[in-house]
């Protein structure tokens, strides 16, 4: 009996590649492909098309963690990019700093027009404005930048997000304008029912940002400036789907229908053994790569293993992520103390954990990481090994895999 093989096609730093992956002989396979063909361009706006206020504009754009179209995006924009009354702010929340890289990655073919009036927010240091606290007790400290007397224009991508329900829409002042107390507070609501993938009517982390931006909202008009706007997009792998333009509220309800349907995926049973390709950007680190494991979780039958497939060139992710993961914690004590003194990274440390404490398994594929010591999870250099370990591991019965494409975008949402 010959065995199996699929392709999977893979966007990588340096582009988009395929690759054959080859399963022993006595393997069955299902492929979850990644987005289909963007409709026809017919449909797509005109450069200059989204018309903003004259006067000074503040432009929210999205750091390199997210596969957003910002060129694209700022091209729609009637505005004179060279003028002085245009800012940009990089709504990094607390992730670090982009690198000049990452910035040309940002702007492509503006940055060199505008990038003496970037401004690259920073959650532990930048000067904040205290604007009160939410009903359900998260401080709201929003960058001092916010009081420059402009209209705001939020520019991002809508996509799946395992505890906010969705990305986009208020998450470019919320928690991306904020400060590091402000993403604690909201954040520990990700420990609650009802945080979860897909959601927002129940949401309480996500119903907790909508009423923090409004805060910030209410800020700007008392301060004679406009409603915030947006210009959010659904893209898969560079290819525009859709689009919409307006008020930041109301942004992720009217593009996330559409998202559903470009980026959910049906399963119709839990499968042994779930491969799943994290692409680039979120293939940067572990703790990034995590998206694709909350993602597939419920994709992986009981006793299975589910392989996260991702570069990690820059390592593990957080220190206080990565020596917690080293330090073996038990599930009861994380539990305890995330309720008492919740850190940033915990939710993640704890679906981990209850993930393996289940019976199932996570492992990690990665050249970068291969042969790192002092994780409670086996890291492997190569698809061929994990295939091969798995393989071993498994009884003839149950060789069974379901490989997904970019599964940090895809999602396996309920039929």
């Amino acid at each position: 009996m010959s065995g199996s093989k699929v392709i999977i096609r893979r966007v990588l730093r340096d582009g988009v590649a395929e690759m054959s992956v080859n399963f022993p002989p006595g393997w069955r396979t299902a492929h979850l492909a990644a987005a289909p063909p963007a409709p026809p361009p017919q449909g797509l706006p005109a450069p200059r098309s989204v018309s903003v206020p004259s006067g000074p504009l503040l432009v929210v754009v999205n750091d390199a963690q997210r596969a957003t179209p910002t060129p694209w995006l700022m091209g729609l924009l009637d505005c004179d990019w060279s003028s002085p009354e245009v800012r940009i702010a990089v709504a990094t929340g607390c992730h670090a700093p982009p690198t000049e890289p990452e910035l040309r990655k940002i702007f492509g073919g503006f940055l060199d027009q505008v990038r003496s009036r970037i401004c690259v927010h920073r959650a532990a240091s930048d000067p904040r404005v205290h604007l009160g606290t939410t009903s359900r007790g998260t401080p709201v400290e929003i960058n001092r930048l916010l009081d420059w007397p402009a209209t705001v224009v939020c520019l991002g991508s809508v996509e799946p997000h395992y505890f906010a329900g969705w990305t986009g829409g208020r998450k470019s002042l919320v928690p991306g304008l904020c400060s590091l107390e402000t993403i604690r507070a909201n954040h520990r609501l990700a420990l609650e029912p009802g945080a979860a993938l897909g959601a927002l009517s129940d949401n309480p982390l996500h119903l907790d940002l909508e009423e923090a931006a409004g805060m910030v909202r209410s800020r700007l008009v008392d301060r004679g400036a406009s409603e915030p706007l947006g210009v959010n997009v659904l893209a898969a792998r560079g290819e525009i789907h859709g689009w919409h333009a307006g008020p930041l509220h109301g942004m992720i309800e009217a593009l996330a229908p559409g998202g559903r349907m470009l980026f959910g995926r049906h399963v119709d049973s839990p499968a042994p053994f779930v491969l799943c390709f994290v692409d680039h950007p979120l293939d940067r680190d572990f703790y990034q790569a995590l998206k694709g494991f909350e993602h597939w979780k419920s994709a992986v039958a009981a006793g299975g293993i589910l392989a996260l497939v991702a570069d990690c060139p820059a390592g593990m992710g957080p220190p206080t992520f990565t020596q917690f993961l080293g330090d073996s914690p038990m599930l009861a004590a994380i539990e305890q103390r995330a309720s008492e003194d919740y850190r940033l990274g915990d939710h993640k440390l704890l679906n981990f954990l209850r993930f393996t404490a289940s019976g199932r398994r996570v492992w990690l594929v990665s050249p970068y990481l291969a042969g790192h010591d002092g994780l409670p999870l086996p890291i492997l250099g190569s698809v061929d090994s994990a295939i091969r370990t798995a393989d071993d591991l498994l009884a003839p019965s149950a060789r069974r895999a379901l490989l997904i494409e970019d599964a940090a975008s895809l999602t396996a949402f309920p039929p």
